[in-house]
This record gives structure tokens, C-alpha cells and sequence, in this order.
């Protein structure tokens, strides 16, 4: 066990990588450092907030590090009973480690989460297994707060030629280009949310950076169809992020999704497993 401004942590590395992870905080992965020493996650502000409590709005936490998205980003309602929180329910609540692997029980869902993360060649590997006591639908992105110096840029695989801009209402399709894909188009202050078109299933993208190499995520395209990416030109804090969001829902709010159609299906007889990776090179 290792210790993270004072609270228990856990290390997990591989392929060069190094990801420091505080199961009270959500599960949330608060370092993710390569071997030269380079932190590739947004810091924790200072005074560091306490954990967040249910209920809590994400961008009033310390909006920093890797955090889990479940079920659901934008906070919305099912029924009169089911309600689900700004950003999901799991990462407001604390997570216990059992084994090798990380779990969440989300009582008010009945939703089971657990989440390994194990070595490969060339980085490390996320293994997810979520279990239900109902049928529900339910949207899970990664939101990597991945830091973004100037000249950052985002990779995506040669057949994404369009993306989905969905920063307002209608939503509308913009060509997938070079200067879409930089955090240097983006106004400062602003911030810019799109979505691969939904036609074509990625499984991969990579945030380029001018001098400290190239981090790539990898994920089945059968299990995550969807991929959003987020651009924060220093909203809140001095710091530019992009995160690279592979998700099951299309897009961030899950009772909309499932009136779509665009969203994945949890039940006890069918629960849902899915893996995400990340690998560093210069």
C-alpha cells in the first residue's frame, strides 16, 4: 500500500507506465507517470477538497486525475425513483479493494463494479465486470483528465473522417480535421465536447504532446462503440486537459441514450464486461 496526500493508495504499473489509484476517491486513478517521470493526469488543486459524497456536483470536486463514469455523465432521471448523479453515482463513493482488483456497490442501483488494472507489454490494462439486480440502461466513459500543453493534438484512426459537435442544441456534424483535433483551436476559457460520428467505431485514439510522446488508448469496439473527446482550454484552473472518453452510450446522458437506442443494457441475467488500454511512446 502506498500513500496519496495522506490517504491510502495503491500502485499498479506496467510497460512503463505507472498509475497511482485512492479507492476512497471514487476509485479515482490520481497519477498516471511514464519512465522519464512525466505526469501524464491533471494534478489535485491545493488545498485538496475531501472526498466527494453522493449527490456532490463533479465540478465542484477536485476536478483532477482519472475518474470512472457510471452510469451515466450528465446527471439525469429514469423514472420518479431512478435518478442518476452528475457524472454517475461510482465515482462518489468509496471503493473497496478486494484482491487484485478494485469494487464499488451502488445500493440505490444495485449496480456491482469492479475494475483490475493489470501490466501488458506496453502500459497497462483496465478490466471492468458490472453486475445488476435490474434491468437498467447504463452509459460508462472513461474521463481521463489527461494534461494538454500547447501544441497537443488528438489522433484518431484514418476512417474517422467526421465528428459530432454536441456543445449545443442540435447537436451538428463537423469534418474531423487538424485543427479540430488541436487544444490550440480551442478559445481560452472554452471548451469543446465531440463524438465520433456513431457510424464508425474507432477503438483508438491518441493525445500527441509536443515533446513528451504519444499516449494511446485501445478498446474493443464491440463492447465500447462510442468515443467522445473533451477539450478544457482552461476553464476552471490554469491547467489545458483533453479527455479521451470511450464509452457505451451515445451521448452523455443516459436516459436519452436509451430513448435512442444508443446505450448499453445491464440485468442479472446478462451483466456487461468491457477493457480499456493505455500505452506510452516517444
Amino acid at each position: 500500500m502506498a500513500r496519496w496526500h495522506g490517504e491510502d493508495a495503491y500502485v499498479a504499473s506496467g510497460g512503463g507506465l505507472s498509475a497511482i489509484v485512492v479507492p476512497e476517491r471514487g476509485g479515482k486513478i490520481v497519477s498516471l507517470s511514464d519512465e522519464s517521470g512525466y505526469e501524464w493526469l491533471v494534478g489535485p488543486p491545493d488545498p485538496l477538497p475531501p472526498p466527494a459524497s453522493p449527490g456532490d456536483v463533479f465540478r465542484r470536486a477536485e476536478m483532477c486525475g482519472w475518474d470512472e463514469c457510471l452510469p451515466t455523465i450528465n446527471a439525469c432521471a429514469l423514472d420518479d425513483a431512478t435518478l442518476y448523479g452528475d457524472h454517475g453515482n461510482a465515482w462518489s463513493l468509496p471503493w473497496r479493494v478486494i484482491g487484485d482488483a478494485m469494487h464499488v456497490y451502488m445500493e440505490e442501483l444495485g449496480l456491482s463494479l469492479t475494475r483490475s488494472i493489470s501490466a501488458t507489454p506496453a502500459g497497462l490494462r483496465l478490466t471492468y465486470d458490472l453486475s445488476a439486480e435490474r434491468v437498467l440502461p447504463i452509459l460508462w466513459a472513461a474521463h481521463p483528465q489527461v494534461r494538454a500543453p500547447r501544441g497537443s493534438r488528438i489522433e484518431l484512426p484514418p476512417a474517422v473522417r467526421e465528428v459530432i459537435d454536441v456543445m449545443d442544441e442540435p447537436a451538428r456534424r463537423a469534418k474531423w480535421d487538424a485543427t479540430l483535433a488541436s487544444v490550440d483551436s480551442v478559445p481560452e476559457g472554452g471548451c469543446r465536447k465531440v463524438y465520433v460520428s456513431s457510424s464508425t467505431r474507432s477503438g483508438a485514439a491518441s493525445l500527441v504532446t509536443p515533446s513528451s510522446g504519444t499516449l494511446t488508448f485501445r478498446w474493443d469496439p464491440e463492447s465500447l462503440p462510442y468515443l467522445g473527446l473533451w477539450f478544457d482550454k482552461r476553464v476552471r484552473d490554469a491547467e489545458a486537459r483533453i479527455a479521451i472518453e470511450p464509452t457505451n452510450g451515445y451521448y452523455d446522458d443516459a436516459a436519452r441514450a436509451a430513448k435512442a437506442g444508443t446505450v448499453a443494457i445491464v440485468s442479472p441475467d446478462a451483466p456487461l464486461h468491457w477493457w480499456l488500454e493505455v500505452a506510452h511512446v516517444y
